[in-house]
């Protein structure tokens, strides 16, 4: 390299750690000026009467524009359709060939239970079963622990209902 295009290439590098540094130095708005910048544009777009202040009509008139504003994101939100979430693809093996999710995993567990089409992958209606079983699982935790067969908790599950509830439970040790 000749001795010009050294010195043009340190003069770059200077010229950018100094760009850098300068960057870096710029100050940044602050929460307080953010806050007030908010509050300039309130004022902007609600003080009708232009006196600096927002009256009670004013603030009427602002926390109604705050709800519609609201109420629209939460009606775009209910309307973008349901995307499906992908399980990542299972790693190749050393082989080169790509093996299922070990078994006994979760990901390998809700595959087996919910992936009617076994693409490898929840889609929609798949997520939407899983989500529904999910749910009626923790709605019949709430107290109650499930019947999970043999003599002892058929003797204490007086209902009937598969389920040793608190009231059943508290039979059986009062009958001890």
């Amino acid at each position: 390299m000749s001795r010009l295009s050294i010195r043009a290439w340190w003069s770059l590098a200077v010229l950018l750690a100094l760009v850098a540094t300068l960057k870096a130095a710029e100050p940044k708005e602050t929460a307080a000026q953010k806050k007030a910048a908010a509050k300039a544009d309130l004022l902007a777009r609600f003080d009708a009467n232009g006196n600096g202040r927002l009256d009670p009509d004013e603030r009427k008139a602002a926390a109604s524009e705050r709800a519609k504003q609201r109420k629209d994101r939460k009606k775009q939100a209910k309307q973008a359709p349901a995307q499906a979430v992908p399980i990542p693809p299972p790693a190749a093996n050393a082989a080169g060939s790509i093996s299922p999710p070990a078994r006994g995993t979760s990901q390998a567990k809700l595959l087996a239970r919910f992936d009617r089409n076994r693409n490898g992958r929840l889609d929609g209606p798949e997520i939407q079963a899983a989500n529904a079983a999910m749910k009626n699982a923790k709605k019949g935790q709430a107290g109650a622990a499930p019947n999970r067969g043999g003599k002892l908790p058929d003797k204490l599950d007086t209902d009937g209902d598969r389920r040793v509830d608190p009231a059943e439970a508290a039979a059986a040790r009062s009958r001890k």
